[in-house]
């Protein structure tokens, strides 16, 4: 048992180096959440499958199993290897031209609030709205704390 805590260990320590390494800077807090996210759930559906044939056969057989099933596993797979990612630019894409920052401005302020505003024809509001909501997506998805979409008067709408 004890050689299996240290390969466990070992194991667990590699797969979290390697998903640190390989995600690219701007995504990797999300890849390791969602990384352990999918770890964790399959570690306890897991336990509930062997648990579970443990239960219909023996103990003995559930171990016995599985130790064959990772032994043929680890034989099957031996050739192939994860590996390329070296190869792949993982640069985060930019939408648009870089923005402009003031030379004193330093990272200790906190967040930042930042207010845009059209004029929308009336009869084109809707279609906007439609458009803003999948711009939302990918600003979500680029780490965008809040987002919101406010009618002032005139038809403007600020975001």
């Amino acid at each position: 048992m004890g050689v299996s805590g240290i390969a466990w260990i070992a194991v667990l320590s590699s797969l979290q180096a390697a998903a640190q390494m390989t995600l690219p800077n701007w995504v990797r807090s999300r890849g390791l959440a969602i990384f352990m996210a999918i770890f964790m759930g399959s570690m306890t559906t897991g336990s509930l499958l062997w648990g579970k044939v443990a239960e219909i056969t023996s103990i003995l057989e559930a171990l016995m199993t599985a130790a064959i099933g990772a032994v043929t596993t680890a034989l099957l797979t031996w050739r192939w290897h994860i590996g390329g990612i070296e190869k792949v630019d993982l640069t985060r894409l930019m939408h648009g031209p870089a923005s402009m920052v003031h030379d004193s401005v330093t990272h200790d302020r906190g967040p930042v609030l930042v207010t845009i505003q059209y004029a929308v024809q009336s009869d084109k509001t809707s279609a906007f709205l439609t458009m803003i909501r999948e711009l939302s997506k990918r600003r979500r998805r680029d780490g965008i704390f809040t987002w919101g979409c406010l009618s002032i008067p005139k038809n403007r709408i600020t975001l």
